[in-house]
C-alpha cells in the first residue's frame, strides 16, 4: 500500500514537471492556443509609507524578548519540579504574544 502511494506521488510529480495535463489541471508549459501573461504589474507605483509604530516600540519589544530568553535560560537551572515546564511554556507563550 505504501509503495503504491509513493509511486503515485512520483508519477504525478514527473507528469507535472514535464508539462502534461492531468484531468485539465494547471500546466507550467502553455499550449499553442494559450497566451503567456507576465505576473508583473507595471502600471502601479510603489508607495513607501512610514512605519505604523514608532521605532521605539520595536526596540522595547526586542529588549523584552531578549529578557524573556534570559529568564528562560535562568529558570532551566532551578529545580522547580514539574513547574519547570509550566514556567518555560508560560514565558514562551508570552514571547509568542509579543511577536
Amino acid at each position: 500500500m505504501r509503495w503504491t502511494a509513493i509511486a503515485l506521488v512520483v508519477t504525478v510529480s514527473v507528469i507535472t514537471v514535464t508539462g502534461q495535463r492531468i484531468l485539465g489541471g494547471y500546466s507550467p508549459v502553455p499550449n499553442d492556443n494559450e497566451e503567456v501573461v507576465s505576473a508583473a504589474v507595471f502600471d502601479r507605483t510603489a508607495r513607501v509609507t512610514e512605519h505604523i509604530l514608532p521605532k521605539r516600540v520595536y526596540y522595547i519589544i526586542f529588549g523584552v524578548l531578549i529578557l524573556c530568553t534570559y529568564l528562560t535560560v535562568q529558570i532551566a537551572f532551578f529545580d522547580l519540579g514539574p513547574f519547570n515546564t509550566i514556567a518555560a511554556l508560560a514565558i514562551a507563550v508570552f514571547k509568542a504574544v509579543l511577536v
